[in-house]
């Protein structure tokens, strides 16, 4: 039935795998669930390098506790877990206060009717995992702190092609305790962000491009929404009720977030409140850009206050920094951002010759065009939106970075179709 299971009542032992593939079990490959009260469950469990083939199994790997015992420690690195339209949970986590630990860089696809991962209560945190193809990306839930950060690189978390990419209900425990969600990039998902129940969560530097609708907020509780990007969308950017906690900027706390389409219909696309309750607060969406200025009033609905707005485009991927201080303080300037065919590079204050290298990154990390030596001209470059080989490169985010001598500056970019 399992590839590795504790299902014992012998004392637990530690659980170390390291590059093993695991196949051919009808229910999980790697099962943990202390079952008894002997101190079974009490040691944990490290995966690195891993291959999981679910083949119509259930579960990749499950972990759980219960109250009564000690549950397993988990770490896990470059697990890789593949499914198919039988598998529930590609990852399955939930452990308590004391055994929290990580998951950093996983690669789930294929639960087309499934979830790719799924934390629960004092799950681990999570670092740039990397989920497609798949019923529900990342669920959140529970009542504590589970937490999706940037990999020690500085590598985000891409979520794409599935049906609802990212699915918070948790609330981040008791005051003013919130999820913590940062840098995490979805792409061609139908809804990319959805909030539910009473979650309560903090997203930073969150990407969201196409499909149906961005950002689906149901939450009662507060939740911030800042430094992120919800474009060309099908239908609808923000969708939302006044009874939401949903932050998208205030005055004093500024959005910094671009939340537009290349094509805008008129019927309040860009957020949107259902039902409309006379007497209840405005959702609040300030200090935003909406893709024009002024920001295009049809495409929001009555009782959305986004007003004040940003007034010019400048991407920037640091928390608390106002959008137009970065042409200042940057000596690496990019135009048009978002762009679409062509995006200008220009390199202010530098020596003569500019930088000596540039290189385009996608949101995994991988290399996508390289500039150095004579090709670098005088401080002026031109990206068309294609690889070394001439390829174009779909829409998403992608990150730029210069190099001369001992000086380095990168800049956050967004590619649209």
């Amino acid at each position: 039935m399992f590839g590795i299971s504790d299902q014992t009542s012998a004392p637990a032992a530690n659980v170390i795998l390291q590059n093993d593939v695991i196949g051919s079990f009808t229910t999980a490959g790697v099962y943990l669930y202390p079952s008894n009260q002997s101190g079974n469950g009490s040691g944990t469990c490290t995966l690195t390098d891993c291959f999981i083939a679910m083949q119509g199994a259930p579960y990749g790997v499950y972990l759980d506790h219960i109250s009564t015992k000690k549950p397993y420690t988990f770490t896990g690195t470059r697990i890789s877990v593949t499914g198919d339209s039988y598998g529930v949970y590609g990852i399955f986590l939930d452990n308590n206060a004391n055994q929290e630990g990580t998951l950093t860089s996983p690669i789930v696809t294929g639960l087309v009717n499934g979830t790719g991962i799924y934390v629960e209560e004092h799950a681990p945190t999570i670092k740039a995992a990397t989920v497609n193809n798949c019923s529900y990306g990342i669920q959140l839930l529970g009542t504590q702190d589970p937490k999706i950060l940037q990999s020690d690189s500085d590598v985000g978390s891409s979520l794409d092609s599935n049906y609802r990419g990212l699915y918070v209900s948790a609330n981040g425990g008791t005051g003013n305790n919130k999820v913590q969600v940062y840098k995490v990039s979805m792409t061609n998902c139908t809804v990319g962000l959805y909030t539910d129940g009473s979650s309560k969560a903090a997203f930073t530097d969150v990407d969201i491009f196409g499909g149906s609708t961005g950002f689906t907020s149901k939450s009662s509780e507060v939740h911030t929404f800042r430094h992120g990007n919800i474009l060309n969308f099908e239908q609808t950017g923000v969708s939302t009720s006044q009874s939401s906690g949903l932050d998208l900027g205030t005055v004093n706390d500024p959005g910094n977030n671009n939340i537009f389409k290349s094509n805008p219909t008129g019927t309040q696309s860009y957020v949107k409140i259902k039902p409309y309750i006379v007497g209840l607060p405005d959702i609040k969406a300030e200090m935003n850009w909406w893709g024009s200025d002024p920001p295009p009033s049809a495409e929001f609905s009555q009782g959305v206050d986004y007003q004040p707005a940003q007034i010019s485009l400048v991407i920037n991927s640091a928390p608390n920094v106002a959008m137009e201080a970065i042409p200042q303080k940057s000596v690496l300037m990019v135009r048009p951002n978002p762009f679409g065919l062509t995006l200008s590079l220009n390199f202010l204050g530098l020596p003569a010759g500019g930088p000596g290298k540039v290189e385009i990154f996608d949101i995994s990390g991988r290399i996508i065009k390289v500039w150095q030596g004579n090709e670098m001209g005088t401080g002026q470059l031109a990206w068309n939106g294609r690889d070394e080989i001439g390829r174009v490169a779909p829409q998403g985010v992608y990150f730029i970075r210069a190099r001369s001598g001992d000086w380095e500056s990168t800049v956050k970019v967004i590619k649209l179709q």
